[in-house]
């Protein structure tokens, strides 16, 4: 009898947590719907919108693609998380990636070293980078009291500014050169480069008939993103540190009757977050350009905001979030090549689907949390 109690009350338990767990699929499905309708208003069939995605997205260059460009995703968004995890809004992704890249960019071109130690320490750069762009805004948070997207988006203008100033003077990589217009540092060395990962990864795929184009980024910034989600996770959900994040993220009064130092946290938790984004440019400088430019992709500290928020903060949500977002840019490209929708909308139908994923699981929350309420009425 108590058995069959244990198991009705663990099955109810389960499909509590799968209402809980269901939102972004929700979210996803809404804004999907709200995407439709918006194409049939524009004068565009649905049907042929949703062709361009699925043949523009679901072919084997598309795949690899959405993979491949998610890879900087992922890591803004695990960036992000982390702040979130310690209730913290990192803003700044977006100049901590910028300032980092810069360093990686510039210890990839300078240095001489062999190759391992080299692409380390180019690595290693792109952290100390972000953490140094990220010290001021915490810095100012602890001890001062400014709320941190002050400090952040202050100091993303700032990023923006010392950049173009570095790259177009002791960095500066084609001063001399007649007729070149691109600003950028000098190219990294070859021992800095990023090694391909072509070879491996199409060994794994191929067995399923799957390979990636060689014109399709697979590289070393494959296994960063790896080692960043699961490290993420395990610091978060397995550590003594990623307790201490959680509780100053949820309740920083009673930490502090926990015996938890509040400042010390919040600063552990910008540095690991900085740390973390200075790697986000680190694919293109140090793999497809193989030099540092100001004009590296810009955004994907805020798209990685929103993938964060989409994952709950949870490193493994991240890397379906991301993966999401990348499909959603290269559906954006197969609307605007095969129909007469423009781009915008992917974006707007982004900006739906994070409002639709709060909406849906503030709702299924708050039904469980009633749904718990009832049973435990029932059982006193």
């Amino acid at each position: 009898m108590i058995d069959e109690k244990k198991q009705k009350v663990n099955s109810r338990e389960r499909w509590y947590r799968l209402l809980e767990g269901i939102s972004p699929v929700l979210g996803f499905l809404f804004a999907m719907v709200v995407m439709m309708i918006v194409v049939w208003f524009i004068g565009e069939s649905p049907s042929n919108a949703l062709g361009a995605i699925i043949s523009f997205s679901f072919s084997q260059a598309g795949i690899a693609y959405i993979i491949s460009q998610s890879v900087p995703i992922i890591i803004s968004g695990a960036a992000n998380a982390v702040a979130f995890q310690g209730g913290l809004f990192n803003i700044g992704v977006e100049g901590q990636y910028l300032f980092g890249a810069l360093c990686a960019g510039v210890a990839g071109a300078y240095l001489n070293l062999p190759t391992p130690i080299h692409i380390l320490v180019v690595v290693l750069a792109g952290m100390a980078g972000g953490m140094l762009w990220a010290l001021i805004p915490i810095l100012l948070k602890v001890y001062k009291g400014v709320h941190e997207v002050i400090g952040t988006i202050m100091m993303n203008q700032i990023a923006s500014a010392v950049v173009l100033y570095l790259v177009n003077g002791p960095f500066n990589g084609v001063r001399g050169q007649a007729l070149s217009y691109n600003l950028r540092t000098p190219y990294l060395k070859p021992t800095a480069v990023f090694p391909s990962l072509h070879k491996i990864v199409n060994s794994i795929t191929g067995i399923f008939g799957f390979k990636f184009p060689n014109y399709v980024a697979v590289d070393f910034s494959w296994v960063i993103a790896i080692v960043v989600v699961i490290g993420l996770w395990f610091l978060i959900f397995k550590s003594s540190l990623g307790l201490r994040i959680r509780w100053v993220g949820q309740n920083p009064s009673a930490s502090v009757y926990a015996g938890v130092d509040i400042k010390k946290t919040l600063f552990t938790t910008m540095m690991i977050s900085g740390a973390i984004a200075g790697l986000v440019g680190l694919q293109e400088v140090a793999y497809i350009s193989k030099f540092f430019t100001p004009n590296i992709t810009k955004g994907l500290g805020f798209t990685g905001l929103a993938v964060a928020l989409l994952a709950r903060n949870n490193p493994i949500g991240v890397v379906f979030a991301g993966l999401l977002f990348s499909f959603l840019t290269r559906a954006g490209y197969g609307l605007q090549m095969y129909t007469k929708v423009p781009n915008s909308l992917i974006n707007a139908i982004s900006g739906i689907m994070i409002l639709s994923v709060v909406v849906f699981d503030q709702i299924l929350r708050r039904y469980v949390r009633t749904l718990r309420r009832k049973e435990v009425g029932q059982n006193v």
